[in-house]
């Protein structure tokens, strides 16, 4: 049979004296040796990526996942075939990889088939959700685990295709690709297929003292409709209940409850907070990420929300208008036992429906490639520790401003005083024990004056006043923090994040006592 030239990318057939795909942009020396004609009833899949092509069923959908491997589901999700390639290690044999996998199935059992060996095993399983057989083989270069399973009520045969797809098994050169590292301060590199790019930023963080994110996007090809976003963005969720909605008859008393209801929820909205009814990132994408997408992306659907058994980590795969699909790495972690928590995508990735297949390895190896800089990060904390340090600096130099002022003001009245006090004393020598009432009066009035001043001015600079219960000093401190703690005579530390402190460390509460 005659061998053709085929795009690693696209699958487009690339004629001898073309230097590149034409129809993805490709480079030439991105090609592959391969027959034309595949059996009826089958389909080729390449990993670009990972250097590895296998046929599948007509029809089947190829997913490809974090490491050497590619699902393939069939119509209903009835019937799977999964192919693992592993690295070559000598720490464990075939049957504890099969026990391994099993282990991601509760409630099934299986039992190794007659012919296993440390090196090869097939084995057989059930339960109550899957039944199929596992292929394990082992080299000293490396193996393979296949999985061939469906559902109790799939009518068909798997045993043919599983065979299919474990003898057209065949190494294919990965693609070709480079080291490329973010060109204004070095703060990532990450490996970039030959032929694509990559444009990148670095995003100012929301205050003046926080830290830059990295940000970048790889593009397969010129038009931009193929390309890899490595843009992570989170928000806080609060667990709680939605805010209540207006009924058409609450009347004048309804209104003023569900105003009550939601105060709290206003406040945290203001704050940057989302409520969600429950916790977790499937509750979060039905009930806040897919309704903003819905507005962002108008006419899309949603294909499938996947969490691999990961409820902190899940996939969402999204159809647009034009037979798109964007697939998001969605990522959460909870903030301590605040009730809060983050969640969003980590990265995400988009490609015409036909293509996906091709370009999702090739997405999750790049993603999977992107390493940071550890002295552009070091350099980037000490910047912003260094920022933070002036902004303290300068507030202390304000406060202090202030401070003398009023200290300046208090003795000018206190003086005033004296003398008013000293005239009365003269000419009203009879009425001294009213004077003298009169005379605490004004200290009481001027103690409650700098009460109020001294509230007037944090409310002006911000501030709120903080005590160590320990040494009984005050401090008085930024109100935008909410928590501080002393930790040494001189140093001061703020957070708004839940931390786990020294144990040395000693921690401040607000105090209205001045």
């Amino acid at each position: 049979m005659i061998l053709k030239s085929f795009c690693q990318h696209c699958d487009g057939e690339v004629l001898r004296e073309q230097t590149a795909c034409q129809r993805c942009g490709a480079p030439s020396t991105a090609t592959i040796l391969k027959a034309p004609d595949i059996e009826p009833g089958y389909q080729l899949y390449q990993n670009a990526w990972r250097g590895f092509a296998t046929v599948s069923p007509d029809g089947w959908e190829a997913v490809a996942s974090e490491g050497a491997g590619v699902t393939f589901q069939g119509p209903e999700l009835l019937a799977q075939l999964e192919l693992v390639l592993l690295p070559a290690q000598t720490m464990i044999n075939a049957a504890q990889h099969a026990e391994l996998y099993l282990a991601t199935l509760p409630g099934h059992q299986g039992e190794i088939l007659e012919g296993s060996s440390d090196s090869y095993l097939r084995a057989a399983f059930e339960g109550p959700e899957w039944r199929g057989v596992i292929s394990v083989h082992l080299t000293p270069q490396g193996g393979t685990l296949a999985v061939g399973r469906s559902r109790p009520n799939f009518q068909g045969e798997l045993e043919t295709q599983f065979g299919k797809m474990l003898a057209s098994l065949n190494p294919i050169a990965p693609i070709p690709r480079q080291r490329w590292c973010e060109p204004q301060e070095g703060a990532f590199v990450l490996d970039l297929p030959l032929g694509w790019q990559c444009q990148s930023r670095l995003v100012p963080p929301p205050s003046m003292t926080g830290m830059r994110q990295p940000m970048a996007r790889v593009f397969a090809e010129s038009s931009g409709h193929i390309f890899l976003a490595l843009e992570p963005e989170y928000q806080t969720f609060i667990q709680g209940e939605l805010p209540r909605q207006a009924a058409p008859d609450e009347g004048l008393f309804g209104m003023l409850g569900r105003l009550v209801s939601n105060a709290g929820h206003g406040m945290a909205q203001a704050m940057g907070e989302t409520i969600c009814p429950f916790h977790g990132l499937r509750p979060a994408v039905e009930h806040v990420l897919w309704p903003r997408w819905q507005q962002s992306m108008p006419g899309c659907r949603m294909l499938s929300y996947t969490d691999q058994g990961k409820p902190d980590q899940a996939e969402v795969r999204i159809w647009l208008p034009g037979d798109i699909i964007r697939v998001l790495k969605l990522g959460g972690f909870p903030l301590g036992n605040t009730g809060r928590w983050m969640g969003g995508h980590t990265y995400w990735y988009q490609a015409p429906a036909v293509l996906m297949p091709k370009f999702e390895a090739v997405f999750l190896g790049v993603a999977q490639s992107v390493e940071s800089n550890p002295a552009w990060k070091q350099n980037e904390q000490a910047r912003s520790s260094a920022m933070f340090g002036n902004q303290m600096f300068q507030q202390s130099q304000l406060n202090n401003q202030w401070a003398n002022l009023n200290n300046s003001l208090h003795q000018q009245r206190m003086n005033d005083i004296a003398m008013v006090g000293q005239s009365n004393t003269q000419i009203h020598q009879n009425n001294m024990a009213m004077g003298d009432m009169q005379m605490s009066g004004w200290q009481n009035q001027s103690n409650t004056f700098n009460t109020m001043q001294h509230h007037t001015v944090n409310g002006i600079n911000e501030r709120d006043d903080f005590i160590n219960p320990n040494t009984g000093a005050v401090h008085n401190l930024s109100h935008h923090v909410q928590k501080y703690w002393q930790v040494s005579q001189d140093v001061i530390v703020g957070s708004n994040a839940q931390l786990q402190p020294p144990p040395d460390w000693t921690p401040l509460r607000r105090w209205d006592g001045r």
